[in-house]
């Protein structure tokens, strides 16, 4: 503990801290330093569907190019987007009877908004961690705040006609996101 009483973390375990003021008066304070848990996922709760734009889409067992085609996908098809990963995006979907998941360039898919909102209308997201015990930090953080603002807590405030993304990322590097549409 330094001497204007910052108290930092050096392992976990619980210390009892005694404390003095300058007219001697002692009073104890007792500190449990928890391991930090690392989040595995963030999730905003909302299932991000997309369109296929291209005449033809493949389906990759990666996110690459030279991957391995799994199956293709018509113009108009909607699938679900389950994550990220660069201009990848991670996707599951039905094709006579049978489900597959693959990757699929986001260039040639359209996200259908998960939200839409009034210019002047408020919505408050809530990022779920898992594990539950995670001890990450979550930020919120808008493509265009012209279009859509989010504060630190996650309240979406609608600005002008437009999409915009809202991404949250965990202090271990995890996200999510939900794609607004103004009104």
């Amino acid at each position: 503990m330094s001497s204007s009483g910052k108290i930092t973390a050096v392992s976990t375990g619980t210390v009892k801290i005694r404390v003095t003021t300058s007219s001697g008066q002692t009073d104890f304070v007792k500190v449990k330093v928890k391991k930090a848990v690392k989040s595995t996922a963030v999730s905003l709760g909302y299932t991000h569907k997309g369109t296929v734009t291209a005449g033809t889409l493949n389906v990759r067992k990666s996110a690459s190019t030279s991957a391995a085609i799994i199956t293709t996908l018509s113009k108009g098809t909607v699938i679900t987007i389950k994550s990220t990963d660069s201009d990848w995006y991670k996707v599951t979907f039905q094709k006579s009877g049978k489900s597959y998941t693959g990757y699929v360039s986001s260039s040639y898919v359209t996200r259908v908004a998960d939200i839409t909102l009034k210019a002047g209308k408020t919505k408050a997201l809530s990022a779920t961690l898992s594990p539950s015990k995670s001890t990450d930090s979550v930020t919120y953080k808008s493509s265009d705040k012209s279009v859509a603002k989010v504060s630190s807590s996650g309240k979406i405030t609608a600005v002008s006609a437009g999409s915009a993304v809202i991404r949250v990322t965990t202090s271990s590097g995890k996200t999510d996101f939900v794609k607004v549409k103004v009104t």
